[in-house]
């Protein structure tokens, strides 16, 4: 069985938080999933560094998942980046040891406030300006990007 990393970033802006819960297919957890699952052809759980609440952004989110999947990890990362929405970003999907748990190996979790008034781009990516406020040639600080104050950045 293949153990598979992926580092995330997203703009929480439409979503209930990181967690799939029962209640709510409206998670990024839930949506990485629902399109592992898909692409794989069978049933995929990640397992997240940490968690977001409703309307967080995070970037440099970690998760990992087991798969009996072949496919190449080049290939899983063109068809996530085609299948999940646009405020949804995968920066990278690489095999790892099958020892290795997101959460379990993180080694820091920072949490940032930003003031509404700052350009952040979504997903909150470096280089991808999708849906955002301000395009990429804007000096950052110069859009504003909808309302939301908060921004998560887990490391590995």
């Amino acid at each position: 069985m293949r153990n598979i990393r992926l580092d995330i970033c997203y703009d929480g802006t439409r979503y209930q938080g990181w967690q799939r819960l029962a209640n709510t297919p409206n998670s990024i957890q839930g949506k990485i999933e629902t399109a592992l699952s898909r692409i794989l052809e069978e049933p995929i759980e990640i397992s997240g560094s940490g968690r977001t609440d409703a309307g967080v952004h995070a970037k440099d989110q970690v998760a990992n998942f087991h798969c009996e999947s072949t496919m190449s990890c080049g290939e899983i990362l063109a068809k996530l980046q085609m299948y999940l929405p646009e405020d949804i970003g995968i920066e990278s999907c690489k095999e790892v040891s099958p020892r290795f748990h997101a959460r379990l190996n993180a080694k820091e979790k920072t949490y940032l406030e930003f003031q509404p008034s700052l350009c952040i781009r979504a997903p909150v990516c470096d280089g991808d300006s999708r849906a955002a406020g301000c395009g990429p040639d804007e000096p950052r600080g110069t859009g504003i990007f909808g309302n939301p104050r908060f921004f998560c950045v887990l490391r590995q």
